[in-house]
C-alpha cells in the first residue's frame, strides 16, 4: 500500500541519521505519526460548521503514534525479509 511504502521510505531516511536500527525505527515512527496527523488536519479544512467540530473532535482522539508504530513495524519486517 501507499502508506506502507511511505513507512519504508521514512525508515530508510532515518537510517541515514542513525547507525542503530531501533533508533531509526523510532525516528521513522515519530516522523510518520506527525505527517499523518498533519495530512488529516490539512485535508479537513474544507469541512465547516458542526461537521468540522465533530470531525476535529474525532481526529483529536486518534492515536497517531500507535498507527504509525504498526505501519513502521510492518514495513520494517518486510525490509528485513528483503535484506
Amino acid at each position: 500500500s501507499h502508506l506502507r511504502q511511505v513507512a519504508a521510505d521514512e525508515i530508510e531516511k532515518a537510517m541515514v541519521n542513525s547507525a542503530d536500527w531501533m533508533d531509526a525505527v523510532e525516528e521513522a515512527t515519530q516522523v510518520l505519526a506527525s505527517a499523518m496527523q498533519e495530512n488529516h488536519e490539512e485535508n479537513c479544512t474544507e469541512v465547516t460548521g458542526v461537521f468540522a467540530d465533530l470531525l476535529q473532535s474525532a481526529l483529536s482522539e486518534v492515536n497517531w503514534d500507535e498507527i504509525a508504530e504498526r505501519m513502521i513495524s510492518a514495513a520494517a519486517e518486510e525490509m528485513e525479509i528483503s535484506k
